[in-house]
């Protein structure tokens, strides 16, 4: 369980063992989570209480920082989005591999949602074109996934990597197509076909 963000004397929690992952304590709520009673090994009776906290303070310079809020929290802890929450690493993977953190230096640098107010349109006509039988709506969900983690992270697009993103990201949704509702062969025959003769 890891404490990433207090607001409001709530806490922020991500714990790996919550069907939603993050979880919103106050104080009292994240004392009793925090709690570990042991047994003392020599008498039966006596049960030691221990709050066992490790601080982690990275030794490297932090490429990315997320900026969870309650609200961001609450959004994830709803039943609908338990999925996105459970695969949220794999999201900030993927685009930590397209995008940049936006840093005082940033120059020349598009934020993802200005991105996808671009290029969405033309990125999910072209999948549903040569895919042929996904729901867009389902397409565009997980770009608003991306876009909420990018916000999250403070992930950026630079211009000059417009087109190497747009690539990046038809290829992750084609692959997301591809698992979700499979393909048929492509430049080969089919099973059973004539070929043509030369």
């Amino acid at each position: 369980m890891t404490v990433v963000k207090e607001e409001k004397g709530q806490f922020i929690l991500l714990d790996s063992q919550d069907p939603a992952v993050l979880v919103i304590a106050t104080w009292p709520r994240l004392k009793r989570l925090w709690v570990y009673n042991e047994p003392d090994e020599y008498d039966d009776e006596t049960v030691h209480t221990v709050y066992d906290l490790h601080p982690l303070v990275p030794r490297g310079r932090i490429r990315t920082r997320a900026k969870f809020s309650l609200e961001r929290a609450r959004y994830l802890r709803r039943k609908a989005n338990r999925e996105f929450a459970q695969l949220w690493d794999e999201y900030v993977e993927d685009l930590l591999a397209i995008c940049r953190p936006r840093t005082a230096l940033s120059k020349d640098v598009i934020s993802l949602g200005e991105f996808l107010r671009r290029h969405e349109s033309m990125i999910l006509d072209q999948l549903e074109y040569w895919h042929g039988d996904i729901k867009v709506s389902a397409a565009r969900r997980v770009l608003e996934r991306m876009h909420m983690v990018a916000d999250t992270y403070g992930l950026v697009i630079r211009r000059d990597a417009e087109k190497r993103t747009i690539a990046a990201i038809c290829i992750i949704l084609g692959l997301w197509s591809a698992a979700e509702h499979g393909v048929r062969p492509v430049y080969r025959p089919a099973p059973g076909a004539k070929q043509r003769s030369r």
